[in-house]
């Protein structure tokens, strides 16, 4: 289980998956959404690479100041 801000996470994506964070982006700026829900075109996002959280950004190493 993973518990982050949506904003780091996206900065983690842009820093060590920009491919990923692009296919994302582009999903998301073609929704059709009401109040209560937004919905991602299936082909917009079948783009998106197949790799696991885990791998992608948790597991990088980290340099803490």
């Amino acid at each position: 289980m993973f518990i982050f801000r949506a904003k780091r996470y996206l900065e983690e994506l842009e820093k060590f998956c920009p491919d990923i964070l692009a296919v994302c982006q582009h999903a998301l700026s073609d929704t059709v959404g009401d109040k209560n829900f937004i919905n991602v075109k299936q082909d917009a996002f079948a783009c998106c690479p197949d790799e696991l959280i885990d791998y992608a950004v948790m597991e990088k190493p980290r340099i803490l100041l």
